[in-house]
């Protein structure tokens, strides 16, 4: 399926609820601040749990980052090409992705209507499907071996009894209720088998599989069933929204994607100025409001680089995502400027909170950031007179089970974390553990500087707190452990060499933040507050 509405979560340029307050509560010179931006900001900082000391400190913190957007605005930052194409593909990917504000306009209040729960609804939920089922990873094999075959409860049970001998089959049993979102587009259908009834082969993601209905029950939903069937009809109904958009637009657009002129625009995009006469070629065309669209490589690049999911490292199967996810964002765009989206007081307010906060990243970075320099003596310096601060431990020690297989380990954590909470770990029964083919170390010493473990693996038990189970299985000693962490013990010096850029951040950022401070009160004095309505003083 295509992903028409890519979910790109950026706080400060989300669709908000409630009546918008355009009023102005902050004016620093002629910058002027809404109190709807005010309690956006004052939102996001209140999302992380925490103190109203720490509340207090990052309001006021924000607060003082307008009169740094002031002074890039008197420097002309807003003038800066690259911060106003990245401000209008963010703009429009935000207008179009999942839950922005076309979303909201377009497809909630049809999502809002469907999960509301009725009568009907409700009896369709109260029957659980109990299936036996048969998936077929390979249609073309099933055919081969079962050709012509009626799909009957006879011929069901005799390709069951035969799923061990194939590797192209499996079968097993599972429950469900409608609207049975673990197969798209088949919620009727399945609702109305009878039972005994043995189901036609069904597309199911990359396989196919063949259902045969056990028996019904019947069951009296309660709070926390509701909250689970309101769940899967809002993924049930925004999926067949989506599948019914993409085919909207595929009927009227009629992408045409050039594939012959694909590897020159690779070859374009690792080296423009090199390739720099290709900037013309097509990549795709396609209709748009009666006119035939044609994209080149340098309206492509540009989107590219200037979009918020920007990846240096693009290959073949990007590329292919990318292209559509162009063609499909273009629409969408479209369909918003006819609706006046744009021009809403939310989105308006949204994309000037969102372009100030571009602006003051660039403004920080070219005032202070870019002109700190750290040399290599001043690291030097800060290593050898805090040593202390260079040591880890030599060894993280705790217990260990080692499993044949990462399957078998994985599926025995939840036992693993039992056997923790019950202060069993030291003498695990085996009764209990699905797969018995483990093996169990106590007091297991991992070195840290040994060469076998990955430096993910080696940072994240050294980091874990003590009392704890690392979440994912260790490869090792042919096997797969499942690790709780009991102590470290011994040390090891840290090298200079290996703490260097460590240093270097650590003194960068000691400077940054006192350069910023000292320009910030600079800033005050050469800035007036003309309004301030926000309840904090600056």
């Amino acid at each position: 399926m295509k992903n028409i509405y890519l979910i790109i979560i950026i706080l400060l340029f989300g669709c908000s609820k409630g009546k918008i307050d355009k009023s102005i509560v902050l004016k620093i010179d002629n910058l002027e601040i809404s109190n709807y931006e005010i309690n956006k900001n004052k939102g996001i900082i209140y999302q992380k749990k925490n103190s109203k000391a720490f509340y207090e400190k990052e309001m006021h913190a924000y607060l003082n980052n307008y009169y740094f957007i002031c002074d890039a605005f008197e420097k002309k930052y807003d003038t800066i090409t690259s911060i106003n194409k990245r401000l209008y593909y963010s703009s429009r990917l935000m207008m179009v992705q999942k839950y922005g504000y076309l979303w909201k306009k377009t497809i909630s209040p049809i999502v809002d209507d469907f999960i509301k729960l009725d009568a009907k609804k409700i009896e369709k939920r109260e029957h659980v499907y109990y299936f036996d089922y048969i998936l077929i990873k390979d249609l073309d094999t099933f055919y081969e071996k079962f050709d012509s075959i009626t799909i009957d409860y006879s011929n069901f049970k005799i390709i069951k009894n035969k799923c061990n001998k194939y590797d192209f089959l499996e079968t097993g049993y599972f429950s469900y209720q409608w609207p049975f979102i673990f197969i798209d587009g088949k919620s009727e259908y399945l609702y109305n088998l009878k039972v005994g009834e043995v189901s036609k082969i069904i597309k199911n993601a990359n396989n196919n599989i063949i259902l045969y209905l056990d028996h019904i029950e019947t069951i009296t939903l309660n709070e926390n069933e509701n909250k689970k069937f309101i769940s899967e009809l809002q993924i049930y109904i925004e999926t067949k929204l989506d599948k019914e958009k993409e085919k909207e637009i595929q009927g009227i657009g009629k992408l045409n994607v050039m594939t012959e002129n694909i590897d020159s625009f690779l070859d374009f995009y690792l080296n423009p100025k090199k390739n720099n006469k290709n900037n013309g070629k097509i990549i795709m065309e396609y209709y748009l409001n009666d006119n035939y669209r044609k994209i080149s490589f340098f309206d492509f690049m540009e989107y590219i680089t200037f979009s918020p999911f920007f990846d240096e490292n693009i290959n073949r199967a990007k590329l292919d995502k990318l292209i559509d996810q162009y063609f499909w964002d273009d629409y969408l765009d479209n369909e918003a400027q006819q609706l006046g989206l744009y021009k809403s007081d939310e989105f308006i307010l949204d994309q000037r909170n969102f372009k100030n906060k571009v602006i003051l990243q660039e403004y920080l970075k070219n005032e202070i950031w870019n002109r700190i320099d750290i040399n290599s003596d001043a690291i030097q310096t800060y290593y050898s007179n805090n040593l202390s601060q260079f040591i880890k431990p030599k060894y993280v020690v705790g217990d260990i089970l080692i499993f044949e297989s990462k399957s078998d380990a994985l599926k025995n954590t939840q036992l693993a974390m039992q056997f923790i909470e019950n202060k069993q770990l030291s003498n695990p029964n085996k009764n209990n553990i699905i797969d018995d083919s483990f093996v169990f170390k106590q007091d297991f010493y991992f070195e840290l500087e040994d060469s076998n473990l990955t430096q993910r693996i080696k940072t994240g038990i050294e980091k874990m707190p003590n009392n704890t189970l690392y979440p994912k299985p260790i490869s090792l000693h042919g096997g797969f452990g499942l690790f709780y962490k009991k102590r470290d013990e011994g040390e090891i010096q840290i090298s200079l060499n290996q703490s260097y850029k460590q240093i270097h951040e650590k003194l960068k950022n000691e400077i940054f933040l006192r350069e910023k401070d000292s320009l910030n009160v600079l800033l005050k004095n050469k800035y007036k507050i003309a309004v301030n309505k926000t309840g904090y003083e600056l």
